[in-house]
């Protein structure tokens, strides 16, 4: 090699060496190169709402609209930090997502582990509750989750309810106690938004009927009215009257007020039959059952004469109808969900001529009835099978009078009076509580000199019973009885005069606070007052009333205790009257046409 490429070789090595070793100086432009950056990401579940913001590190923020995967940060170097959070929690419905794997450093690749988990929040429904003096009032949230309410004051249902979902608070079961009250449900309904709900208020107050209806033997046909709940006025409902069998004469409605039931007599030629009825619970209006009306197999031997009135079981599921004349037999048929009925196998059975109205004991798997078979007063028990409302005898009791005409029980269905209407007495009978047989207390005890007892009515609260005594002089006599062996003591001043004529049945309001009569022949109602300490009754100021049509059959009282309805066969027409609740003044408020010749009352619904 020449010296002169020698030193070319020379400096090209030492320009490479320079190169490779990054010499230069300070005015090189190599430096270190930049870090690989990487993305930030993962997988949301569960989400329902909307406006759902996820964050990096307190910055990078990202909507995310739906479920599945999601890339929050691409620009996050390797060895640098990370930190997914919830900036904004979704809505509509109210959620709350939940992060997991959210931090840590990047290491030379994109993290896709981050999980976002959401899920639904649920809140309480609860409200008020005011006004309530009863007991056993249970309410319902979704047709579920009942709730005991014992007292007023604030509520709120065990299981809570997820954002989004509807709730809906019903009242289930109305109190029981006096006076009556119906409850009624105001905000109850709603979809859940993001809090939970206080604002449900449930009012308590005094219980008014809905509709009263007439069965107008003359006409053929049932007469049906409103109740104005804040004055008592009737009015008559559309397309009222509605038509009926032959010669309907007692009206009874099921507890629900869904099904209406006409007894009709029909005629020494024409067979009884039943009409039914559905009642429509916003107007009133009656519209005949499918197969209504409805015969009775085998017919009763005719004329069946003084029909009585349904006996419906308190389920609705069955009932029975009386004929005291000739043969007192005892029909019974099931009702389905229409109200239709067939008829109870192994009925008709024949309790005994002259039967009267009958009675379930509390439970409702005992029946009561009264007839006056050979002349003798005569009470039988039959167990009643449910819902099958097959009877099954279970004894029969001698009432040691002769036509017996009422019948009634204490309220803790431990005695059983019933009335001998030509005996003019008064029976005791103890109920066994297990089998229902009945043991006398002892012998009739009198309601008066001269006196018919037609019905009997047992005080709300207190041991106080009283007797309506039939006659054109009739009164009302009283008693207070044991509650543990059904002795009664006549009380002071015993039998009552009620100033008038025919008295049948005495009301006595829901309070326990008077007794109402009225007086069929003097076209009359008779008040008492009633000492809640000895049960002696005492004219009301003004007493007695004059009713607003004639020859009144019967008054029947309003579940709220502030009205009073009585139908007038004399003037074919129903009136209605408003009763003081602190003196127990009556009051007449109105009197509306009826059909020809309107029986009892029967008062239907709440309101």
């Amino acid at each position: 090699m020449t010296a002169a490429g020698s030193r070319a070789t020379f400096a090209l090595l030492c320009v490479w060496v320079l190169t490779a070793c990054g010499g230069g100086g300070s005015g090189d432009s190599g430096g270190t190169p930049t870090p690989a950056s990487y993305s930030v990401g993962g997988t949301v579940s569960g989400l329902a709402g909307t406006g759902l913001v996820l964050q990096n590190s307190g910055g990078s923020n990202l909507t995310v609209s739906g479920n599945g995967q999601f890339t929050i940060a691409s620009s996050v170097a390797t060895g640098a930090g990370y930190n997914v959070t919830v900036s904004t929690q979704p809505n509509g419905p109210s959620q709350t997502c939940t992060v997991n794997n959210g931090s840590g450093t990047i290491v030379s690749a994109s993290v896709t582990n981050v999980t976002v988990s959401c899920a639904t929040n649920t809140y309480s429904v609860g409200g008020t509750v005011s006004g309530l003096t009863g007991s056993a009032l249970v309410l319902q949230n979704n047709g579920g989750d009942d709730l005991s309410i014992g007292a007023s004051g604030n509520f709120t249902f065990s299981k809570a309810v997820a954002s989004g979902a509807a709730y809906a608070v019903t009242v289930k079961t109305q109190p029981t106690g006096l006076p009556l009250q119906v409850c009624r449900v105001a905000s109850g309904a709603a979809t859940m938004a993001s809090a939970a709900v206080t604002n449900i208020n449930v009012t308590c107050g005094s219980a008014v009927g809905k509709f009263v209806y007439v069965a107008n033997a003359g006409s053929n046909n049932v007469s049906g009215y409103s109740i104005d709940s804040s004055t008592g006025s009737l009015s008559p409902l559309p397309n009222s009257p509605f038509a009926a069998d032959q010669m309907p004469v007692l009206l009874s409605a099921n507890r629900a007020g869904t099904f209406l039931y006409s007894a009709n007599q029909g005629s020494s030629t024409v067979p009884p039959t039943l009409s039914g009825y559905s009642i429509n619970g916003v107007s009133g209006a009656l519209s005949p059952l499918t197969s209504s009306p409805f015969g009775l197999s085998p017919p009763p031997a005719l004329p069946a004469l003084a029909i009585g009135k349904p006996i419906l079981h308190p389920s609705g599921a069955f009932g029975y109808v009386g004929f005291p004349i000739p043969q007192g037999q005892l029909f019974g048929a099931t009702a389905d969900s229409s109200g239709n009925l067939t008829p109870i196998p192994g009925m008709p059975i024949t309790v005994g001529v002259g039967l009267t109205f009958g009675i379930f004991n509390a439970a409702g798997n005992v029946l009561y009835i009264a007839h006056n078979g050979g002349g003798a007063g005569t009470l039988v028990a039959y167990s009643v099978s449910s819902p099958s409302g097959v009877l099954a005898s279970i004894g029969s009791y001698a009432t040691g009078g002769q036509s017996p005409s009422g019948i009634a029980l204490n309220r803790a269905g431990t005695l059983l009076f019933v009335t001998n209407l030509m005996s003019g007495t008064v029976s005791v009978f103890n109920v066994n509580p297990t089998t229902g047989t009945l043991t006398s207390v002892g012998s009739p005890v009198p309601t008066g000199t001269g006196t018919q007892a037609a019905g009997v009515t047992v005080h709300p609260t207190k041991n106080f019973v009283y007797v309506a005594n039939y006659g054109v002089s009739s009164s009302v006599s009283g008693f207070q009885f044991d509650a543990t062996t059904g002795a009664l003591t006549p009380l002071a001043g015993s039998p009552y005069s009620t100033h008038g004529g025919s008295g049948v049945v005495p009301n006595i309001d829901p309070t326990g606070t008077f007794v109402f009569v009225v007086n069929g022949g003097s076209d009359s109602i008779q008040a008492f007052t009633i000492d809640q300490t000895t049960g002696v009754l005492a004219d009301v100021q003004g007493t007695p009333f004059a009713t607003g049509g004639a020859s009144p059959t019967l008054a029947w009282m309003d579940v709220s205790g502030k009205y009073l309805y009585s139908s007038n066969t004399g003037s074919n027409t129903v009136s209605a009257y408003a009763i003081n609740v602190a003196t127990g003044a009556v009051v007449l408020i109105d009197t509306v046409p009826a059909g020809m010749s309107p029986r009892f009352p029967e008062v239907v619904g709440f309101q």
